[in-house]
């Protein structure tokens, strides 16, 4: 997936399984969720969107604090998740963050941080100040493409 390219999200509405399914039993269409990926690491940002589009994700890719605050204030309403790299100016990434726990729109949408394993001391500020999770990259592509048939067989159950 090109950086920056935005997918179309015409007008399809919002309800789906997602982070705010009510029941297990309730399955995910996956590729109906909408992911904004920032990553000023172009290599790193296409390992995941390989990774999230093979996962049948949808994907927005941007490289700045800047670019995910446009693209919330642009497009709040379609973006189901947040997966933001931390290797952005630490306090960029900080100030990102704050803002959108802090938007009325916006805070209801999960942030999820990426880390390299050298920066996992800032995480806990992260977590602190709103972020949902973190995942520590490089993400191992083989590993998920194992796991997906598993989470598709308990879905089918």
């Amino acid at each position: 997936m090109e950086k920056g390219k935005q997918i179309d999200i015409g007008n399809s509405s919002r309800q789906y399984g997602g982070s705010r399914a009510k029941s297990k039993n309730m399955s995910i269409d996956r590729s109906r969720v909408r992911v904004l990926l920032c990553d000023r690491d172009a290599e790193s940002c296409e390992e995941v969107c390989t990774l999230l589009t093979t996962c049948s994700y949808q994907v927005i890719s941007v490289s700045s604090a800047v670019e995910v605050l446009d693209a919330l204030n642009a497009e709040w309403a379609f973006i189901d998740i947040i997966l933001a790299a931390v290797d952005l100016p630490i306090d960029a990434s900080m100030r990102m963050l704050k803002y959108i726990m802090q938007n009325l729109h916006f805070k209801h949408i999960p942030v999820i941080m990426l880390s390299k394993q050298n920066e996992s001391r800032f995480l806990y500020n992260f977590l602190k100040f709103g972020a949902t999770d973190y995942l520590v990259k490089p993400l191992a592509l083989m590993r998920y493409k194992l796991v997906d048939p598993l989470l598709e067989a308990e879905e089918a159950t």
